[in-house]
């Protein structure tokens, strides 16, 4: 198009020429499902980062889960791509949803609730613990309106937040929390909560399966009711470079169907709501972080004239 009767873009638009078009002499490879397509980190109880590998069929699958499920029109770019979290926000917006970019050094929790009203974000991804600092400074009656949908996520949701949540965003907003792992790729239980709903106390429920047969509970050894959650299917290939910790937590039902076993410990009640009770090892979670007491160990032995280390969780105000 001629320079004179080109339109001239929106601010902000970033325009292509031909000299900034890079010419691969490699063809792309074919694409094959058991192939490794990424790994991604999470924490290990050895001490040291657990790298998770991801194959091609685990991100089709990861793709297919978000685009059917309900996830907002457009949402935060935030989170390490390292991290599974974060790897799901360039796959959502190869699900057609948008995207807005946080802005570097914005840490200040009230000064991105801003943020968020102005870009008109209607789902946001928020740990319970943050929700708690904020209700009780949030200014009296401010709402941010845009938001329809809050994805609570990194700990159990508690019943006792939950008024709080419905006072920071719009009346009607949805508020969805899931429970997952990394290992396991997508979702495996999920509950919902509307603006009517009755609420409990106490913590809430993790909810039900996000599809039947997603997960089950492996029975737990001198307990009638207690069982490990399991994943079960669309799981990843394994640990990157610890078949030790592999063996432990990966596996295969006699169909071939791959699961994953969680470590943590849940009990079904009689509305067939999944209700975690703790951890089948020592792995803890605090304010919403998941805290391996070895991890600790490893950097208190790493300091000069401490050769043993023991880390344990105190339960305190």
């Amino acid at each position: 198009v001629p320079p004179s009767t080109a339109a001239t873009p929106p601010p902000g638009t970033v325009s292509f020429t031909p000299d900034l078009v890079v010419y691969d002499p490699i063809p792309p490879r074919p694409w094959v499902a058991d192939d490794v397509a990424c790994v991604v980190f999470t924490s290990g109880s050895t001490g040291r980062p657990k790298g998770v590998v991801l194959e091609w069929r685990n991100l089709e699958w990861l793709l297919d889960f978000l685009s059917a499920a309900s996830w907002g029109r457009r949402r935060i770019l935030s989170a390490p791509l390292q991290w599974s979290g974060g790897l799901s926000a360039p796959i959502r917006i190869s699900a057609g949803q948008r995207h807005s970019v946080l802005p570097a050094g914005l840490t200040d929790p009230f000064t991105l609730l801003e943020w968020i009203d102005r870009e008109e974000v209607d789902a946001i991804s928020v740990p319970p613990p943050l929700v708690a600092q904020l209700a009780g400074r949030w200014p009296e009656g401010r709402r941010l309106e845009p938001v329809r949908e809050v994805h609570v996520f990194g700990d159990r949701l508690s019943w006792d937040i939950v008024p709080d949540l419905r006072r920071l965003f719009a009346p009607g907003a949805v508020l969805k929390s899931h429970y997952g792992t990394s290992e396991g790729v997508v979702n495996i239980c999920t509950i919902e909560s509307g603006p009517d709903d009755e609420l409990g106390s106490g913590p809430s429920p993790l909810g039900r399966w996000v599809t039947p047969g997603r997960g089950r509970l492996e029975p737990v050894v001198d307990s009638e009711d207690l069982g490990e959650i399991v994943a079960v299917g669309k799981a990843a290939r394994g640990y990157w470079d610890d078949p030790a910790e592999e063996a432990i937590r990966f596996g295969r039902d006699p169909d071939g169907t791959r699961i994953v076993r969680t470590g943590d410990l849940a009990r079904i009640d009689e509305h067939g709501l999944i209700h975690l009770v703790g951890r089948a090892d020592d792995l803890v979670k605090i304010r919403g972080i998941r805290v391996e007491p070895a991890e600790a160990e490893s950097a208190l032995v790493a300091v000069p004239g401490i050769r043993e280390a023991v880390t344990l969780a105190h339960e305190g105000p």
